[in-house]
C-alpha cells in the first residue's frame, strides 16, 4: 500500500482498538508499506502526533460536533484525528488537501454515509481558525518546532524521522499520492442545511463561531494551520486548560504546576510535544569523537558536541535509518540520550572492578560501563526480561565488548551477588515521565496509581541491590522520571532505614548543578535533555 494517510489509519486503529504501543504499530505498518521517504515521514508524523495530541483533538471534536469524541464510532474518531491533526499542527499541508484526503479516508473505511459530516466538521474548523499560508513549517511552529535545534523523531530501525523547520521540504505528493487541486476537476461539497445527515454531525456556525470571551484563546498552539482568530472556548481552570492545549492528562499537569509553576509547566509541555533529540555515545575503544564527527558531516549530517560529556554527539536534521549511518556496523557508537550518559559518568566505574547493572536491558548504560572500564573487569548485567536482554547482547557484540556477563532474573532474587560488587547501578523501572516526547502514548498509559505501584517496586529493588555492594562501595540510583514519589521519596526513605549509607559528594564536572540534598535532577525544558533523576550513594 502506498497511501500514507490510509496506513496511518491502520496503525492508529491498532493503537486505539487493540491497545498496541504506537511505535510497535508504526514499525509493523512501515514494514508492510512501499512508501517514498516523504510519505514515510508523513505517516510517522501523523501516527505519533495524533497519539500525542489525542486530548487536544478530542477537544476539537467536542466543540465542532454535536456528539462528543467519546460517543463517535472509534474508527471515525481516528479518521477525524487524522484530519484535524493535519489542520491544527501540520502547517506545510494545504487545508484543502487535509480535508479532502480525510473525506476520502472516510469513504474508504466504511463510513461513506458520514463523509458529508466529516467534510462539514473539518471545513468548519478551517472557517473558525483561518489558515496561515503558505502552509510551511518554520520558526513559529510550536507543535513540531523546526530550525537548527530541532531533531527529527526516530523510533525503530524502520522508522524515518520527520523534520520541519526553515530548511525542511514541504510535503508533496509523489507518484502514488492523490493530489487535490481545487478548480475545474475538484469535487464540490455542498454545505448547507441538508448536507449533513448524521445526527451527531458538525455544529453550525452559530454554535461554534461565537464571539470570544475572556477565557477564549488562540488555537490550541501557535503555528500550524490555525490563525489567531480561533474562537474555541477553553475552560478557565488552569489544569484543564493547559491539559487541553498541550494534550496531557490533568493529573500530570497538576503535578507539574505544584512542582515548577505555570510558566515552567508551559515550557515543559512544549518540550514534550517537540520531536526528541537523537544523541550518540561514541565508543572510545573503537574510534574517536573526531572520526565519528567527520564521518557524519561527510554524509551531510549536522552534529554538535555536548559540554562536559566527552563521548556525546547530538544529531541535527533528518538522518534516515540509524543502521545506515557511518560507523554503526563497526560499533563506533550507540544511541543514548545525554541524560542517560550522565548516569554512568556519575557511577565512575574503574578498570578491574566488579560492577552490577541491576536492571540492565536494553543495555545502553551497561555498554557505557564497559567503555569507561576500558573493557577490563567484570560487569554483571541482570534483567528479568530475556527478550530485552537480546538487544544488550547484540549491542555488546556489535561494539566488540567482552567484559559483560548477562544474567536473566529478578534483581530482588540474586543472593549470590551479596557483597560482591565494587559499584552497583540501579536504573530502576519507572513511569518514564521524563521522556514523554520519545513515547507518544506514555502520557496516557500512566496514572497516579501506577506511579505509586512503581514506587513500591523501586523501593524493594533498592533495598535488595544495596546488599550487592561491598563495604566502602558505591551505588547509583537513577530513573528517567521526574516524579518525587519515584525519586526523592525513595532515597529519603532508604537513607532513614539504612544509616550505614549516605549520599556521596559529586566531584566530577557535570553540565547541571546538583541540588542542596546532593542529587541530580534534570528538568528537560531547562537542560535540553531527557528528564532524569540520579544520586550517588556510598556504603560505610
Amino acid at each position: 500500500m502506498k497511501n500514507p494517510r490510509q496506513l496511518a489509519f491502520i496503525a492508529l486503529r491498532e493503537v486505539h482498538r487493540r491497545g498496541a504501543f504506537a511505535d510497535v504499530a508504526l514499525d509493523r505498518t512501515l514494514a508492510k508499506s512501499e512508501l517514498s521517504d516523504l510519505d514515510r515521514r508523513l505517516l510517522t508524523e501523523i501516527v505519533y502526533g495524533s497519539v500525542r495530541r489525542m486530548r487536544s483533538l478530542d477537544f476539537l471534536i467536542d466543540r465542532l460536533a454535536t456528539k462528543p469524541a467519546s460517543q463517535q464510532p472509534p474508527d471515525l474518531r481516528t479518521i477525524l484525528h487524522i484530519g484535524l491533526y493535519q489542520l491544527q499542527y501540520l502547517s506545510h499541508i494545504p487545508p484543502s488537501a487535509a480535508v479532502n484526503t480525510t473525506v476520502q479516508l472516510t469513504k474508504e473505511n466504511g463510513f461513506s454515509g458520514l463523509s458529508s459530516f466529516v467534510n462539514g466538521l473539518l471545513r468548519q474548523y478551517t472557517r473558525i481558525t483561518p489558515p496561515t499560508p503558505p502552509y510551511q513549517g518554520g520558526a513559529n511552529s510550536i507543535a513540531y518546532q523546526g530550525g537548527a535545534n530541532s531533531i527529527a523523531y526516530q523510533e525503530g530501525a524502520n522508522s524515518i524521522a520527520y523534520q520541519e523547520g526553515a530548511n525542511s521540504i514541504a510535503y508533496q505528493g509523489g507518484a502514488n499520492s492523490i493530489a487535490y487541486q481545487e478548480g475545474a476537476n475538484s469535487i464540490t461539497y455542498q454545505e448547507g442545511a441538508n448536507s449533513i445527515t448524521y445526527q451527531g454531525g458538525a455544529k453550525n456556525d452559530d454554535q461554534s463561531n461565537t464571539t470570544p470571551k475572556s477565557n477564549t484563546t488562540p488555537p490550541l498552539t501557535k503555528g500550524g494551520q490555525g490563525g489567531v482568530n480561533s474562537t474555541l472556548k477553553l475552560p478557565e481552570n488552569p489544569i484543564e486548560r493547559l491539559g487541553i492545549i498541550h494534550s496531557f492528562p490533568d493529573w500530570i499537569i497538576q503535578f507539574w504546576l505544584e512542582q515548577i509553576g505555570e510558566t515552567e509547566t508551559e515550557k515543559l509541555c512544549q518540550w514534550f510535544n517537540q520531536s526528541p533529540t537523537i544523541d550518540l555515545r561514541i565508543n572510545p575503544l573503537r574510534t574517536t569523537i573526531e572520526e565519528v564527527e567527520s564521518a557524519l558531516k561527510s554524509n551531510n549530517i549536522a552534529v554538535n558536541r555536548i559540554p562536559y560529556l566527552p563521548q556525546a554527539l547530538r544529531l541535527n536534521g533528518s538522518i534516515g535509518a540509524i543502521y545506515n549511518l557511518p560507523g554503526y556496523n563497526e560499533g563506533w557508537w550507540t544511541i543514548q540520550d545525554s541524560s542517560a550518559q550522565l548516569v554512568t559518568h556519575l557511577l565512575d566505574p574503574q578498570p578491574g572492578e566488579t560492577i552490577v547493572d541491576a536492571c540492565a536491558a536494553p543495555g545502553g548504560k551497561t555498554t557505557h560501563i564497559a567503555e569507561l572500564m576500558q573493557d577490563k573487569g567484570r560487569i554483571i548485567a541482570c534483567d528479568k526480561t530475556e527478550s530485552r536482554l537480546k538487544k544488550l547482547k547484540q549491542n555488546a557484540e556489535r561494539m566488540q565488548l567482552k567484559s559483560i556477563e548477562i544474567h536473566t532474573g529478578d534483581s530482588r532474587n540474586f543472593p549470590n551477588l551479596i557483597n560482591t560488587a565494587d559499584r552497583v547501578l540501579l536504573d530502576a523501572p519507572c513511569s518514564g515521565l521524563g521522556t514523554l516526547h520519545r513515547r507518544a502514548d506514555a502520557r496516557w498509559n500512566h496514572t497516579q496509581k501506577t506511579v505509586e505501584e512503581l514506587s513500591i517496586l523501586q523501593a524493594q529493588l533498592l533495598a535488595n541491590v544495596a546488599t550487592f555492594v561491598k563495604p566502602g562501595g558505591k551505588l547509583v540510583y537513577a530513573t528517567c522520571t521526574i516524579h518525587p514519589l519515584e525519586n526523592e521519596t525513595i532515597i529519603q526513605s532508604f537513607l532513614t532505614n539504612n544509616p550505614d549509607w549516605q549520599i556521596e559528594t559529586i566531584t566530577i564536572d557535570l553540565p547541571i548543578q546538583k541540588t542542596v540534598e546532593g542529587w541530580l535532577k534534570v528538568w528537560p525544558q531547562t537542560e535540553q535533555m531527557d528528564g532524569f533523576f540520579m544520586v550517588n550513594l556510598k556504603k560505610s
